[in-house]
Formats: structure tokens, sequence, C-alpha cells
């Protein structure tokens, strides 16, 4: 009778714990070291560590060609600048009769081949006129009258000495052109004048004739001829000026009298107050002596009341008269000289000194202000000497004006029985021919002078020079340019391994499209190295075994110990590679570390022609093992068919310590064998048993069973190879192992 059995393969009973820990339903938390991501982000960083010791010498080496590159291919450049500003022409009498170019205009043939070309020439520069103008960079501000010129040239001497060549030659084009425009305009003013002058004889001509027939009238008739008339009353007006003249000259001479009288009144005025003034001060000083000398006499006493009386005498003397300061001071010497027996000589002495020192200052200044009044008084006379003859003239001119004025009244007016219209007529046509005769010499005149003249209207306002040349070198960019063109040659091949090295490989690629981690790499491939052997890990590589002791670290972490083993289902997505001896490989490291492992195989005939194969009971004394043919062994599809009652009937031994075996036996299994209650019992009992219990479950070919046992397991790891690519059913599987919350570690290749 048959022991399948069926459960729920939904995601609760997955949580269910047989011993261990179930893993959590995100597969991306359990990751190796090695399975990092790679990306650029990350390349010259690790470049920058890992060739460090190579890169040193790279850069010197790039420093060192720079270097030379700039020495070789490095060129000096230089920048001249210099301006050029109009000042104009001579103005000359008249209207504008010659146009100027505008700045725009001398801008622009300023970089001419007529200028430039000369230029080339004077130095002797096999170029072409229009390259060198695109050398050239000219700047005009609107409305302005200064051009600002720069030149582009590697030599900085020889820029500047072609920049102020090239206006030079500039400004003297432009004069030139001014010359040459107005020599032309010439021919054309010389024909309009000699033909003005024609019109000229022409009306003088026909006006003479007409004013002698107009005379002749005159004549006939007793009158005053013109010219006659004429004459008399420019006589009288020039008299009447005359007249005017010599009044207004009369009028200054008073003026300048009663200015001069007003001047030498202040002027004695001053006198006067200096006179006073020394008079107060010489009054002082006798004062001054007579009191200190009073005061050496008891009050009462005769010399006391001599002093006394001397002091009311001062009083009585009061300001300077008529007589002068010279009178006034004899008369207060005078009475000084009374009082010399009560004063004492030394006091009269000292009185009479300090006077003198007074009567010093007073000539000194008395003289300056005489002097001055002198010389008012001297002006005034001349003055006067002009007003008496200027009187007189004006009589004499008033006289003769009354004649003319007399004589031009009592003969009458000139008369002529003449049509006066013709000749005024012929008058006016002669001054008008006259006006455009002058007009038209006047223009020629102006012209003959711009032409002759040698000031050029535009001048060099700033030169070229040192200080407006900015020299420029581009070894900083050869050298930059040559470094980094060296450098990354250098180091192009360095990068471009390291680059390959970080690159995702297609297994990373393949993880990363199915959204799973690459916990290992190669380890598949190299573990195939332990099928049919019994050498077990010693035939795999150093490296090869590290990963493959890493991984089933990885595992035993990711299945924590509770009271039960743990159950690790091994799948392959490619169903050509068999999962058995990656599960083969860990069962041998986890019996190592003492663990007790049952190895589980429900793939039919996947066994021998993985790993090895279970041995017989009964081994050779020389210790070579001998293969058991797997059709005679009890198996999983002998245990779902009742045929095989005893678990101790089912596992059988490796030959390794600490791992046993189930087959999957010669009976096939069922349809729903991996739904079956009898086979999650076995897989029960078996974690009493044994620690660790690894299923080498179906393929990806058989997805509907995968997904069953995984449900029951603790871990699930997948293998991978490189015939496995990204789409298709294998991504469909994998994805609903995903959506199923299936423990997943990872992907293996």
């Amino acid at each position: 009778m048959s022991r399948i059995g069926y459960v729920d393969p939904s995601p609760a009973n997955s949580a269910v714990v047989n011993g261990y820990t179930s893993l959590p339903s995100d597969p991306m938390v359990y990751r190796a070291p090695e399975t990092s991501q790679k990306g650029g982000g990350q390349l010259l960083p690790a470049v920058c560590r890992k060739y460090w010791w190579l890169l040193a010498p790279v850069l010197a080496l790039s420093g060192f060609v720079a270097y030379q590159a700039s020495e070789r291919f490095g060129e000096v450049s230089s920048k001249a600048r210099a301006s050029v500003i109009y000042r104009g022409l001579p103005g000359v009498p008249g209207p504008t009769i010659f146009e100027p170019l505008a700045p725009k205009t001398c801008s622009e043939l300023l970089t001419s081949v007529n200028v430039v070309q000369k230029v080339l020439d004077k130095r002797g520069i096999e170029m072409p006129a229009t390259t060198f103008s695109e050398l050239l960079l000219v700047e005009l501000t609107r409305n302005s009258s200064l051009i600002n010129v720069e030149l582009s040239w590697s030599d900085p001497e020889a820029a500047s000495g072609m920049l102020n060549d090239l206006l030079s030659e500039f400004i003297e084009y432009i004069a030139s052109e001014r010359r040459a425009t107005l020599r032309e305009h010439l021919q054309h003013v010389e024909l309009a004048l000699l033909e003005a002058k024609s019109n000229v004889d022409l009306a003088r001509t026909r006006f003479e004739s007409l004013r002698r027939q107009h005379h002749e009238k005159i004549f006939e008739s007793g009158g005053y001829t013109e010219d006659f008339y004429v004459g008399l009353m420019e006589t009288a007006s020039k008299t009447r000026y005359e007249v005017d003249e010599e009044k207004a000259q009369r009028s200054s001479i008073e003026q300048q009298l009663a200015a001069l009288d007003e001047k030498g009144e202040e002027v004695r005025k001053s006198l006067v107050s200096l006179e006073q003034q020394t008079a107060a001060k010489l009054l002082d000083d006798t004062y001054q002596s007579l009191e200190s000398a009073r005061d050496m006499y008891a009050e009462g006493s005769e010399s006391y009341r001599d002093i006394d009386q001397s002091i009311n005498d001062l009083d009585n003397m009061g300001r300077v008269g008529d007589g002068g300061l010279k009178d006034w001071h004899a008369e207060l010497t005078a009475l000084l000289s009374k009082s010399v027996a009560t004063l004492g000589r030394s006091t009269v002495d000292g009185t009479t000194a300090a006077h003198d020192v007074t009567l010093a200052s007073y000539r000194e200044q008395g003289e300056a202000i005489q002097e001055k009044l002198s010389s008012i008084e001297r002006m005034q006379e001349t003055l006067q000497l002009r007003l008496y003859p200027s009187a007189n003239q004006i009589d004499v001119l008033e006289d003769r004006l009354g004649a003319l004025q007399q004589e031009s009244q009592g003969s009458g007016a000139p008369f002529a029985d003449f049509d006066a219209s013709r000749l005024e007529e012929s008058e006016a046509a002669l001054h008008d021919a006259e006006a455009h005769e002058q007009a038209v010499a006047l223009q020629q005149a102006n012209m003959r002078q711009l032409e002759k003249c040698r000031i050029n209207e535009w001048t060099i306002s700033v030169p070229a020079g040192p200080q407006t040349t900015a020299v420029s070198s581009n070894n900083l960019k050869i050298g930059a340019l040559a470094f980094a063109l060296c450098t990354m040659g250098l180091c192009a091949p360095i990068v471009f391994a390291e680059w390959l090295n970080q690159c995702p490989t297609a297994d990373e690629q393949f993880a990363q499209s199915v959204g799973l981690p690459l916990v290992s790499e190669h380890l598949v491939t190299g573990s195939q190295r332990i099928r049919n052997s019994h050498t077990g890990l010693n035939d795999l590589r150093p490296a090869t075994i590290e990963e493959l002791r890493h991984f089933t670290l990885r595992i035993q972490q990711c299945c924590r110990r509770t009271n039960r083993g743990a159950t690790i289902v091994f799948s392959s997505l490619d169903p050509r590679v068999s999962a058995m001896p990656l599960m083969g490989g860990i069962a041998e490291c986890l019996a190592e570390r003492e663990e007790r492992v049952l190895l589980i195989n429900t793939v039919p005939s996947e066994w021998a022609a993985s790993w090895r194969a279970p041995i017989d009971a009964d081994e050779k004394p020389s210790g070579k093992t001998r293969l058991a043919k797997a059709s005679e062994m009890n198996g999983l599809g002998e245990y779902l068919a009742a045929e095989c009652q005893e678990l101790s009937e089912l596992i059988q031994p490796t030959g390794i310590r600490g791992i046993d075996a189930i087959l999957c036996g010669s009976r096939a299994l069922p349809r729903e064998a991996m739904a079956s209650s009898t086979l999650m019992r076995l897989i029960e009992e078996c974690c009493d048993r044994y620690s660790m219990v690894l299923v080498n479950g179906p393929g990806i070919g058989s997805a509907t069973d995968l997904q069953l046992l995984a449900s029951q397991a603790d871990a699930l790891v997948l293998t991978t190879s490189k015939r496995v690519r990204k789409g298709g059913a294998v991504w469909e599987a994998v994805a609903d192992l995903r959506d199923t919350q299936a423990p997943i570690i990872g992907l293996v290749s």
C-alpha cells in the first residue's frame, strides 16, 4: 500500500521549524562578500589602490614628456593694443566745404588691403593682406571718435612696431585721400569761379552804362550828382562822428578828474588822521612823564603845583591846529622847557627822546602819503591841460557840421528825370554777381587751404608699446595636453585591465536579471572534479576548496541551530548539469566540521553519474571501496511504495565518516511524491537523526515539484551554468519561487 499523502504547500507551512530556524523570505539578505557590486564608480579608486606603484613612474614619465613637448612645440604669443583719435581739421570761414569720413568708415579702411599691404612691404613679410587683417581686432564705440586696435603676433616687439606702422600708414592714407578728393573738387570750383567772374563783368558793364546816363540827366537838370551828394553826406556824417568822439573824450576826462578829486580828499584825510594820531601819542608820552614826576613830590608843595599846572596847560593845547603838527610840537616843546627846573633834565630828555621816535614814524608815513598826494595832483594837472583843447575842438567841429548841413539843405536833394528802376535792378544784379563770386572764391580759398594743410585729422592717442602689449604662451596648454595624452596612453592598459576585472560576468548578469544574489562563481564547475573519485576534496584546487568552505559556512549561518537538523534543498537550473557534486562537496565540509549529514537524492539516475556511489557492507582489506549498484539497493521510490519499511534499510553509508545517503531507488517516484506526507515524515525523522539533511531536488524542468519541496525546506540553493541565460522558462520558474517566498540563499555557478 502506498504511503503517499498530501500536505498544503502554502507559505504558512514553510514557516514550520524542523529543528532549525527558517530563512526569511527576502533572499537578498544572504549575499557572500565576493559578490559585491562592480561599477564604474569604483574603477579609478581601485586602479589607484592596486597599481599605485606603477602609476608613480607613469606620472613621472608623463611629466617629463609634457615638459619636453612644451619646450619643443610651445609658442609665445602677444597682443599689442593702440588707439587713434579724430582731432578734426582747421576751421575755415564760411560754410562747410569738406565732409570727413565717418569713424565707422575709417575703422574699416584701417584693415583695408591698401593700408595693410604697405605695412607688409615695409616689414618684408610674405603674407597675404587679408590674412594679416584677420589678426587685427578693431573696436569702435558707438558715437565715439576713438578707434582701438589690437594685433595678435608671436613677437611682442614686432607686434608693437607693426601696429604703430599700421596706424601711421592709416593716418597718412586718410590724409592723402582727403587731399586727392579736394584736388578733384578744386577743378570744379575753378570752373565755377571763372563763370562767376564773367557774370560780374557783364553786370558791372551794364550798371556803369546806366549810371552814366543817370548822371548826365542830373547835370542837365542843375542838381547835384549822386556822387557829390553822397560825398557831402559822408563828410557830414564823419564830422558828426568826430564831435561825438570829442564829447565822449571830454566826458571821460571830467570823470577821471572827479575820481582823482575824491581820491585826493581821501589821502588828505589820511594825512590829517596821521597827524592827530601822532599828536595823541605825543600827549600820552608827555602826560606819563609829568604824572611820574608829580608823584615824586608831596601834594601841596610848590613843585607839585608847578607840575600840576603844566598838566593843565597840556589839557588846554587840544587838537593840532591849522599850523600843522610842526607848530603844535614846537608849542609842546616850549611847555616842557618851562618845567625843566621842576621836572629835571633827565625827565625832559627822556620825554624828548620818546617824541623823536614818534615823530620819525610820522615822517616816514607822512612822506609816503604826501608822495601819493603829489602824484594825484600831477595827474589832475595833466588832465586839466587836455580838457581845454578838447572844448575848443568840439566848438570847431560843431561849426563845420552846421555849415555842411546848411549846404546840403540849401541846394536841395539830387534830381533826375530818369527811370531809376532799371538802375536799381542793374545794381542789385551786380551785387548778386559779386556776392556769388566772393562765395565761390572763398570756397576755392578754403579748399586750397585744406588741400595744402599738413595737419592730419587722425592721430595716435595711445601708441603700442610694452605697457600696452600682453604677452602669453601656450607652453602650459601644450604641456597639459601632452601630460594628459601620455598619462591616458600609458594608463589605458591598466585601466582597461581593471575595467575588465570589474565588469559583471555572465553569471552576475544572469543573477541580476532574475533578482537573486550570486553567492559563488565557478563552484559548480570546480566541484565536478570530485565526481567518481574517492579522494574527496583533495582533487579540488585550493581556491575552489576555500570557496566551498566559505559557502558551507554561509549555509550554517543561515540555518541557525535549534533542537533539530536543517533541510537544505539543491536544484539545478541547467538540466544537463547536476547539483550532486556541489552537494557532495558541501557534505564533506560539513562532515569535517563534525556535522552528521544525510544526502537524499530525488532525481533518478543522477547519483552514480554525479558523485560517489554507496559502498557495500564488506570492504576489501586493501582499503579500496567497492561501488555498489544503485539498482540493488532500496531507495526513495521503494520507501514511498511501502516496499521498504524501516529507515535503517533505506539509509546507505557512503564511505565517508559522518555522511549517509538515501538513493532515489530503482522504482520511479510517484507524480506527486514531493507533496507526499510520507516524504515529509521521512525528512522529519531524518532531521531528528542528522544535523544537516541535503536534498538533491528536481530541476527547473519540474518547477511544481521544486516549489512543493522548497516549501518544506529551511533553505534552497540554485545552481546554474554558462548555458543558462535570462528569459524564458528559467526566469519564470525563479519568479514563481520568489512569489511563493521560497527560502532561496542564492545562485551558485
